[in-house]
């Protein structure tokens, strides 16, 4: 039982972290630099790069769920390498990292963003308090992402490293279990 826990919190951080990593990665790197070049106005292309965030949120919460759990898996299954609790600090920190800019700040975001836009279609100057509290909120939504993408690839790197720790282990009288691939054995 032991290997199927140890194969499914692999597998499960493995591709919910690709999925999730490079999704942030590509968000940041392509569409949010070539909407702000390609789009005339810049509130346009800040609100077309809002609701891609806010699509992109769709995939993030099952991802996040799934690298919770898959470091979850690992702890039960028992993977007992040092290496585990570096695994499931990072998975822990990257999802706070993710409800507080999810859950916090992109529902505060879009009330300010709204805010502004209808001053916008009035033709009335933005409020400076309101322009000053979406540019802080924003740098920190920002500062959150850009941490999980730096979390999300220290992760994937020590998922890796804890997988081939894995594979290599010697098999234990008793002990051994069978993956697909080769024998599974926890550490003794």
């Amino acid at each position: 039982m032991s290997s199927v826990l140890a194969f499914a919190g692999f597998s499960f951080q493995i591709l919910s972290l690709a999925i999730w990593v490079g999704g942030l990665i590509f968000f940041a790197f392509v569409t949010a630099p070539l909407a702000f070049k390609e789009i005339p106005s810049r509130s346009t292309a800040g609100n077309f790069t809002a609701a891609c965030l806010r699509r992109f949120q769709n995939v993030e919460v099952p991802c996040a769920l799934l690298a919770l759990c898959g470091a979850g898996f690992l702890y039960v299954a028992p993977v007992t390498s040092p290496v585990l609790w570096s695994d499931i600090a990072l998975s822990v920190i990257m999802f706070i990292n993710f409800m507080i800019y999810s859950g916090y700040l992109m529902p505060r975001l879009e009330a300010l963003r709204l805010q502004m836009s209808e001053t916008d279609l009035y033709a009335r100057e933005v409020d400076p308090v309101v322009a000053q509290t979406f540019q802080q909120l924003h740098s920190w939504y920002a500062r959150l992402m850009t941490a999980n993408i730096v979390l999300g690839v220290v992760l994937l790197i020590v998922v890796s490293v804890l997988c081939m720790l894995c594979g290599r282990a010697e098999p234990g009288v008793g002990t051994e279990t069978m993956m697909w691939g080769g024998a599974f054995n926890p550490w003794q």
